[in-house]
């Protein structure tokens, strides 16, 4: 278990990021910052300098006749309105000078000493610290850098207290979150860095999660029931996916007043691309054609009379959610006839008709493509069973996108064998992988996908981006985004 907190940074370095934006603000160089910074991205003519938050000092821009890049003070001595260094009363570093950046001679204080003691600047851009002496915000602006994350505004003065925060986050491993090339804790230093007030507690283990989650505020990630009932503070919960199913098999969660969200928008449009690829693929022999390939082989006959026209074909839809209803967005490039069903059914202008689960049977004797989008809830479990796969058309196909559980998948493989269903295209299966001896691995024209249909660069930052928009809100008391309904299990 790790324990993280934002340390202070160089003010020079981190003004040379942020000054390109506060010029875009405000026009204006004296909006940089950090204006007594003289690198070479953001430098502030003395005799501006000097104008800049006059109330607020004595002002330590005035004793500014040279500054390094690094932020440190030159060693010009100050004005006559500068105070003598005060050294600490407890330790008598001169550190604590009321005015680090002062470059008086009797009390130069170098950056690394600087930074004690005082709010470190954040990583957000543009970022605005009015200061006093004591380090307290005044008010604090940021501006987020994604337009997905809320602005954070706290207009009372606020002590970032680090080693006492007033919120804290249990965090699990994102899956997959760390993108190629980035430091195994790149997602957490991310939001240390947005929220310089929270504290985050990285738990890789159960155990570990014991131990933090007992006065937590929120926490990231599925947890088991053990962890759930050891929690005494927890007041919201985030899955970094789209499935809770999981979770919902805990009673006490489910009984609560604790909200739980998820990151569903961000998987919708991969998956319903790959609902594609795989109806595609089945569609054109594609699964056919590449151990030919591989082998070297050119046999253009196997393939005469065999592939499938899409156009006119009827897509059946279970499920017409968030990803359902991209889908048949999808099929309307292929000028598909789309139905649907859904237990709230509610009307597209890329589907025909939206029915209600009263309809399911009617969907499934009709439909060519018959795509499962529908969450994993007692409702829908094994709702595809021998009976209803047995009301498919021969020529028929199943796509399963969602999870498994919902078809039966030992009746779909044995109707495929019998000459039955055509074939099938999963993503999803029950369980993951499937057992050795599954017929899943060896029944002609099924394939599947490692449950990898939303593995795409914009997922795993949606997830990081969702995450943040909702403790965003969390820290300002606002609604949540993608709030789930425990009961019905979605």
């Amino acid at each position: 278990m790790r324990t993280r907190t934002l340390k202070a940074k160089t003010v020079g370095r981190q003004s040379i990021k942020v000054a390109p934006l506060a010029r875009e603000i405000s026009q204006d160089k004296k909006a940089h910052p950090s204006p007594f910074c003289a690198a070479k991205g953001g430098r502030v003519e003395r005799s501006e300098a000097q104008g800049v938050h006059t109330a607020a000092h004595p002002n330590p821009l005035r004793c500014l006749s040279s500054i390094k890049d690094e932020g440190e003070s030159g060693g010009a001595p100050c004005r006559e309105e500068c105070p003598e260094p005060t050294p600490h009363p407890d330790t008598g570093d001169k550190g604590s000078h009321p005015f680090p950046f002062c470059a008086a001679k009797a009390g130069r204080v170098r950056a690394k000493q600087a930074r004690r003691g005082f709010i470190p600047p954040s990583t957000l851009r543009p970022l605005l610290f009015p200061l006093d002496h004591q380090g307290e915000v005044g008010a604090t602006l940021v501006v987020a850098r994604s337009p997905q994350v809320l602005n954070y505004v706290s207009t009372s003065a606020t002590r970032f207290n680090h080693r006492n925060p007033a919120v804290k986050v249990v965090m699990t491993p994102m899956p997959g979150g760390v993108a190629p090339g980035e430091a195994d804790d790149a997602v957490l230093r991310d939001l240390e860095a947005t929220f310089p007030d929270v504290n985050f507690v990285w738990c890789d283990t159960e155990e570990d999660q014991l131990i933090a989650i007992e006065d937590a505020d929120a926490y990231c990630g599925w947890p088991t029931r053990k962890v759930f009932l050891a929690a005494k503070n927890l007041k919201w919960i985030h899955c970094a996916g789209t499935g809770i199913d999981g979770i919902i098999k805990i009673p006490e969660l489910v009984e609560s007043d604790i909200p739980v969200t998820n990151s569903r928008d961000s998987h919708v449009s991969p998956m319903a691309t790959h609902v594609f690829a795989l109806i595609t693929s089945l569609a054109q022999r594609l699964h056919e054609m590449l151990p030919q390939q591989l082998a070297r082989q050119w046999r253009p006959e196997d393939y005469a009379w065999r592939q499938i026209e899409l156009e006119g074909s009827t897509l059946g839809i279970y499920g017409f959610g968030n990803i359902g209803r991209r889908v048949a967005k999808r099929a309307s490039g292929f000028d598909m006839n789309v139905y649907a069903v859904d237990k709230h059914p509610r009307p597209s202008e890329h589907a025909k008709e939206v029915w209600g689960l009263d309809r399911l049977d009617d969907l499934i004797a009709m439909s060519d493509w018959f795509v499962v989008a529908c969450p994993y809830t007692n409702e829908s479990m094994n709702s595809i069973d021998k009976r209803r796969i047995s009301l498919l058309k021969p020529t028929a196909h199943i796509i399963i996108i969602s999870r498994g559980g919902i078809v039966d998948e030992q009746a779909m493989c044995e109707a495929i064998r019998n000459g039955n269903l055509a074939g099938a295209g999963l993503d999803a299966m029950e369980p993951e992988p499937p057992e050795p001896d599954s017929p899943l691995w060896t029944t002609p024209n099924v394939i599947f996908s490692p449950h990898a249909s939303a593995l795409v660069p914009d997922m795993y930052l949606g997830r990081r981006e969702v995450f943040k928009e909702n403790l965003c809100r969390y820290l300002n008391n606002q609604p949540f985004i993608y709030e789930c309904d425990k009961a019905a299990g979605y």
